[in-house]
C-alpha cells in the first residue's frame, strides 16, 4: 500500500504541529515554575546563642506563590547548610520570611508599645522597623548532624521586617 504524497505532507504538518505544541508546553510548564530572579534575600541574621543555630532570612518575592516559595527555600538552605556558621553537630532552624513590597505598612501605636515594653533596647522602633501583613513564614529543623530537615512548616503571619538601610543583626 503506496501512501500519496499529499498523505506525506499532511502527516508531516500535523507532526510538526505535535512536536511544536508538546515544546511550548515544556517550555511554559518550566517558565512559570522557574525561580531564576524569583526572590531576593534582603536581610540575614544568625543567631548562635540558643540550643539550636538559627538563621533568619527575609526574602522578597513579587509574588506570593507556594510553590516557587518552597523551590527558593530548598535552593537558599542548600546554600546555608555549606555556611560554617550552621555547624552540623548542633540543631538547626531556618526561619524563612517571605513578602511582597506591597504589604508593608507603618507601625501601629499598639504595636509601638508592644515593642517598647518587649524590647526596650530598640530605641526608636517607627524609624527601624515596618510590619509585613499577610507574608509567609517557613521553618525548616535539622537536627545535629543530619542533612534533610526533620520538620518543614509553612504559614501566612505578619511579622516586623527592618526599615531600608537598617540590619536585623543591628537590632537583635
Amino acid at each position: 500500500m503506496s501512501v500519496s504524497p499529499m498523505a506525506r505532507w499532511v502527516l508531516w504538518i500535523v507532526l510538526g504541529i505535535g512536536i511544536g505544541l508538546a515544546a511550548l508546553l515544556i517550555w511554559y510548564r518550566i517558565s512559570v515554575t522557574s525561580i531564576d530572579g524569583f526572590y531576593t534575600v534582603t536581610d540575614s541574621l544568625i543567631d548562635p546563642r540558643r540550643n539550636e543555630i538559627t538563621n533568619v532570612l527575609f526574602v522578597e518575592v513579587p509574588q506570593y506563590d507556594s510553590v516557587r516559595i518552597l523551590r527558593c527555600v530548598k535552593e537558599i538552605t542548600v546554600q546555608h547548610l555549606s555556611d560554617t556558621a550552621m555547624k552540623k553537630e548542633r540543631d538547626r532552624l531556618l526561619l524563612f520570611h517571605f513578602y511582597v513590597p506591597s504589604d508593608t505598612a507603618a507601625l501601629t501605636d499598639e504595636m509601638l508599645e508592644e515593642l517598647t515594653y518587649t524590647h526596650p533596647e530598640i530605641e526608636d522602633p517607627r524609624s527601624m522597623l515596618r510590619l509585613i501583613r499577610g507574608g509567609y513564614i517557613v521553618k525548616v529543623r535539622y537536627p545535629a548532624k543530619a542533612m534533610e530537615p526533620a520538620d518543614i512548616m509553612m504559614f501566612r503571619s505578619q511579622f516586623y521586617l527592618t526599615q531600608p538601610g537598617v540590619k536585623a543583626k543591628d537590632l537583635k
